[in-house]
């Protein structure tokens, strides 16, 4: 293989990766969403066949219908990161936090971080396990105290 000599700046290289990357997230949204409706049309009874026709596991599916059926996340696709992972990872974030915070909490808080550009587009995924490790020791926290008290 053989190297052309560098014509661009590294501006104009960054934004073109940074430009691949929204398609990125734009195509993992839209399979999400599909996911999503086909899962909403067919039933859930029909998850199972759905995996095996798209060479899923169960798991991998519900995780792509949790992300396609995200409300918070359809709202701020650009505001988003565009790895599967990182998608799913704000789902379980917001359901951590609805459990600690009440029902609700979830989207607000996650949207205060997005308004607050703490999370977006770039965020790494180690950003929001922190995150979800933090209510989860909140709810460790909580539990112990509730059995103490027994």
């Amino acid at each position: 293989m053989t190297l052309t000599p560098n014509t661009q700046t590294i501006e104009k290289l960054a934004k073109r990766i940074l430009d691949a990357d929204v398609d990125v997230r734009t195509s993992v949204l839209i399979k999400a969403e599909l996911i999503a409706d086909a899962i909403e049309q067919l039933g859930e009874g029909y998850e199972q066949d759905l995996a095996d026709r798209i060479s899923m596991t169960p798991t991998t599916l519900s995780r792509w219908k949790a992300i396609g059926s995200n409300e918070i996340i359809r709202k701020n696709k650009s505001a988003v990161p565009s790895g599967m992972t990182s998608l799913y990872a704000i789902t379980v974030l917001e359901t951590s936090l609805d459990r600690n915070h009440g029902s609700g909490q979830g989207a607000t808080r996650i949207q205060k971080m997005i308004d607050k550009e703490q999370l977006g587009s770039s965020t790494p995924r180690s950003f929001i396990e922190l995150k979800i490790k933090d209510q989860n020791d909140l709810t460790a926290k909580r539990k112990a105290k509730e059995n103490e008290k027994r």
